[in-house]
């Protein structure tokens, strides 16, 4: 889903970019992650005609107990470094 626009500042520059967002669901083949979620997020910059900054997370349930905490994976960020028109 878009959410608008964003001007970045990153180490390749500053970029007027598109915030997408996804959630994406899936099996996981761990038996033991239970309803695991992915959160995907790219801002796109039409003048680099790519995205330019993504960061992604996730998270899941394990089975058993009252209480269903969310368990978090990695939270991974990139940034665009180097960029030449």
């Amino acid at each position: 889903m878009a959410r608008g626009w964003e001007q970045l500042r990153l180490p390749a520059g500053e970029f007027l970019a598109l915030r997408i967002e996804r959630l994406i669901n899936f099996e996981h083949q761990d038996i033991f992650r239970q309803e695991p979620r992915r959160y995907d997020t790219l801002w796109y910059a039409p003048s680099a005609g790519r995205w330019v900054q993504r960061e992604w997370t996730g998270e899941y349930f394990m089975p058993g107990g009252r209480r269903r905490t969310p368990m978090r994976e990695d939270w991974i960020r990139w940034e665009l470094v180097e960029y030449a028109a």
